[in-house]
């Protein structure tokens, strides 16, 4: 491309472009430059990319991703509404997930997009607020940058990062209409709305929501014209309409099922901000934001993001000016500020360290607004308060950020952290004071702060670090699936699972779906009620169970079915469980119930239990007495199946190996029949003497019956006022 014969301002798109892509690029490999799972760890292997690869093999087999067939803790992941099926890195992702053999590419692919949307973002925020080109793109560096985001969100918690990525998308968006009252701007707000509420995060969905009311609250100040509020109000309003209520209601609506903590404490401190947390927040090595998965309680500092600060408070002068925008940023970041400290629990909403990057954003802003527009001031009484700043940083990072005072990372952090910002700020001074940039002692000071910031970050402890091999996993081609029809029961503790497993036994909660293994250990923060009752939780709903007492319930006799027991209803082929947990009275239960074990002696004292007397089974219908001469009707898809059934003087009962949920209807000759769970769990079809025909099974989600309704009129909502605003533009013009 010829740059010469473009125009200025396209000359400068293509380069503002470049520079975005090259920024996120930059921070995309810095972060797998050291360790390749830097992307892959805790929930992201545990549950985002293994459900992903489901996801997308639902979507390559024409249906739509709320129902899996490879998994039942977890099955459905529409409900489950963490894993945001429905937003736009998701589907990408999921799509790469399920088309290639390894991680590689899905995971480069959701966190490079996720940098991009973040980084351009920031940039278009940082032009709203009168920065300049080159200001504005720091600007979304530095909220790239934002270690809960990038240390949290990015490499585990992957429904956060998109939501993280949208909720900037919409702040600048909405921003962005307050200004014009285009029909352009206008579809950008509600499109950046749609994006965010279909990422599932309810912390950074209520940012929005205060986000909105202060922006309409400062529009209003400004114009007072009910007519820009109703404009400003419809953007967000259309968008929760088309996402919110859709993608959210079926919570709601199966409340009766879903086990899910709820309630208003501070469940020991966890996750919850602190003093000593923001006081931090100007430091960039403040490493505790990496551990709270040990439980330490030490949570994410706004680190980097949030480091330009110190500077621009200890020796720039600037009063901001009194514009709507200046007020909606102070605004927000005193909300986002409170909204930190809220309880660990605030209802079905969890761990308010998830505001962090929220409070982040006016932060940043201000920050480089003041260095950017402001004047320096340097004088002695400027100086002595930067030193004093700088030394109680110092102190409040080692004695509130370590666990222990004297080994040779914290005392090297310690040692960084003054060389970082007195390094900073003698360059800051000189440059200041006498603008001479080759100066070598400029150059000199320049280096040392620079090789204390790298020093410092290298000593940091990072999620996806050599301290933790936390996150290795062999990619799909090492672990093997059983190759025998039915579901494979985790029961062991993680055990070498912390480490590399080698086994598929070693395996845990989603992790094997990553491997095509149909399992009954998955992932749900959003528990059922009837399956826990068989296989109670080992304190979480992350595919740990309590062994014994789910083996008894797995060898106990199912209530009304002769000879049948209840692992046979839940299509059981293989039992992964710990020697420790088999004493002589379970083992001779189980082998009643037909569960003899196959082999011992595997790592870490695990033993491999066989179920010799499987159900065999038509798509999901269980081959029982009453199915006699059911036969299928059409190929099993994960939400549908058909059956043809012959005409019987007595009813029937039938049972299918799927976790029941309101929303499951049946038709037999399209008449409906009940339908209702069967121990509390699977699904069970009642066929009235006599009845013949085919049998369709179908699931759809309760809520849809009337949120459907919802998503077309936010669409109408969304095409009028675009029409409206273009019929206007029009007669202004």
């Amino acid at each position: 491309m010829d740059s010469e014969g473009m125009p200025v301002r396209q000359r400068q798109a293509w380069s503002t472009a470049f520079g975005i892509v090259l920024v996120a690029g930059v921070i995309l490999l810095g972060c797998v430059a050291g360790f390749d799972d830097f992307f892959f760890i805790d929930d992201a292997q545990n549950e985002c990319l293994p459900f992903f690869r489901e996801m997308g093999r639902l979507w390559l087999s024409g249906d739509l991703p709320l129902l899996t067939t490879h998994t039942w803790l977890g099955g459905n992941m529409f409900l489950d509404m963490v894993l945001s099926p429905f937003s736009p890195q998701t589907i990408v992702a999921s799509l790469l997930a399920a088309t290639s053999e390894g991680r590689t590419l899905p995971v480069l692919a959701f966190a490079g997009t996720n940098f991009v949307l973040v980084v351009f973002s920031g940039w278009w925020l940082g032009r709203i607020y009168g920065l300049g080109r080159r200001w504005s793109l720091l600007l979304g560096f530095l909220l790239a940058t934002q270690p809960m985001f990038l240390y949290v969100f990015a490499a585990s918690w992957w429904n956060s990062a998109s939501a993280y990525a949208w909720f900037l998308f919409a702040f600048a968006a909405l921003l962005h209409l307050r200004r014009s009252l285009a029909p352009g701007a206008f579809a950008l707000a509600a499109a950046g709305g749609c994006a965010l509420f279909a990422s599932a995060m309810t912390q950074l969905h209520l940012a929005y929501a205060l986000l909105c009311v202060i922006v309409a609250v400062a529009d209003f100040r400004a114009h007072r014209s009910l007519r820009r509020i109703a404009l400003l109000a419809l953007a967000p309003a259309s968008a929760f309409l088309v996402a919110a209520v859709p993608l959210m209601a079926e919570y709601v609506m199966s409340s009766g099922w879903v086990m899910r903590s709820s309630g208003w404490h501070n469940n020991g401190g966890e996750q919850v901000s602190h003093w000593g947390l923001l006081l931090n927040t100007f430091n960039p090595f403040y490493g505790s934001y990496t551990t709270w998965f040990g439980h330490q309680q030490h949570l994410p500092s706004l680190g980097y993001s949030t480091a330009l600060l110190f500077f621009a408070l200890a020796f720039f002068r600037w009063k901001p000016p009194a514009t709507p925008e200046q007020k909606v940023l102070l605004a927000f970041g005193f909300a986002a500020f409170l909204l930190c400290f809220l309880p660990s629990q605030t209802g079905p909403m969890r761990y308010p360290i998830r505001f962090l990057p929220a409070l982040a954003v006016p932060l940043s802003v201000y920050a480089l607004q003041r260095v950017a527009h402001g004047t320096a001031r340097i004088d002695q009484r400027t100086i002595k308060r930067a030193a004093a700043f700088i030394a109680t940083v110092t102190l409040l990072t080692y004695f509130s950020a370590e666990s222990g005072l004297f080994y040779f990372d914290a005392l090297m952090r310690l040692a960084m952290v003054p060389v970082l910002f007195g390094g900073g700020a003698l360059v800051l001074v000189h440059l200041l004071r006498q603008p001479t940039p080759r100066d070598p002692r400029v150059s000199w000071a320049m280096l040392i702060s620079a090789f204390a910031w790298v020093v410092g970050l290298a000593l940091t402890p990072s999620l996806g670090g050599s301290k933790w091999p936390y996150a290795i996993l062999p990619d799909t081609d090492a672990i093997r699936p059983t190759g025998r029809p039915g579901y494979v029961l985790g029961l062991c503790d993680r055990g070498s699972a912390w480490g590399r497993p080698e086994q598929l036994g070693e395996l845990i909660s989603g992790r094997y779906l990553l491997y095509g293994q149909p399992a009954i250990n998955g992932y749900s923060p959003v528990g059922h009620k009837g399956f826990a009752h068989h296989f109670p939780y080992g304190g979480d709903a992350h595919g740990l169970f309590q062994p014994r007492a789910t083996l008894v319930d797995m060898a106990r006799p199912a209530p009304g079915l002769p000879g049948i027991h209840v692992h046979q209803l839940f299509e059981i082929s293989d039992i992964f469980a710990c020697d420790r947990d088999l004493d002589a009275p379970l083992v001779q239960q189980m082998a009643a119930a037909g569960l003899q074990p196959a082999e011992a002696g595997l790592r870490d004292g695990r033993v491999r239990i066989r179920a010799v007397n499987q159900l065999a089974s038509i798509g999901s219908l269980l081959r029982l007495p009453d199915a006699d001469g059911v036969v299928a009707a059409a190929a099993a898809a994960a939400r549908r199946e058909a059956f043809e059934v012959p005409g019987r003087a007595e009813a029937r009962h039938l049972h299918f190996s799927r976790l029941y949920w309101p929303g499951y209807s049946a038709t037999l000759a399209g008449q409906p029949l009940p339908v209702r769970p069967y121990l509390g769990a699977v699904v069970e079809v009642e066929v009235p003497p006599g009845g013949s025909g085919r049998l369709d099974l179908h699931y759809e989600p309760v809520s849809w019956r009337w949120t459907r309704w919802s998503l077309l009129v936010g669409l109408l909502v969304i095409g009028g006022t675009m029409a409206g605003l273009a019929v206007g533009r029009r007669r202004r013009a």
